[in-house]
């Protein structure tokens, strides 16, 4: 993955309530694109609270998914949480994602939980409909 940006941040009201954070308690904030065959499928920022993203560089986050950071750092994974919409592209995504300004993407609100119902990871994703589907099984 290409790492754009990677620090610690106040993070905004919506994130705060995402990751049940306390007012002055910062995040890792980091935003990457994801690409395969060459050629880019997705741009998201991701946040994790500092207490757990201390544990990973810029570094790490270029060849390693955030789910095998979280695990590598001992935070299980028990229950995700997903919203999808679709939004169009601005100059900032569609350089990133190699589309046209205006073109359609997915749009994908991710937030991870532990075994304690706490959040541990809360992502906005901006996904190529022709290079990502989303699929979901629903028993009845």
């Amino acid at each position: 993955a290409a790492v754009i940006e990677f620090d610690y941040v106040d993070p905004a009201p919506d994130v705060m309530r995402a990751l049940g954070l306390s007012p002055g308690e910062p995040a890792q904030r980091a935003a990457r694109v994801w690409s395969f065959d060459d050629k880019p499928f997705n741009y998201v920022t991701t946040y994790v609270p500092e207490s757990i993203g201390k544990a990973w560089t810029r570094t790490d986050m270029e060849v390693t998914p955030l789910a095998g950071l979280l695990e590598r750092s001992g935070v299980e994974v028990s229950l995700v949480r997903e919203r999808v919409t679709a939004t169009l592209t601005d100059t900032h995504l569609s350089s990133y994602l190699g589309v046209e300004v205006g073109s359609p993407v997915l749009k994908i609100y991710r937030t991870a939980f532990d075994p304690a119902g706490r959040a541990v990871e809360y992502l906005i994703g901006f996904y190529r409909p022709d290079r990502y589907q989303y699929e979901v099984e629903l028993p009845r």
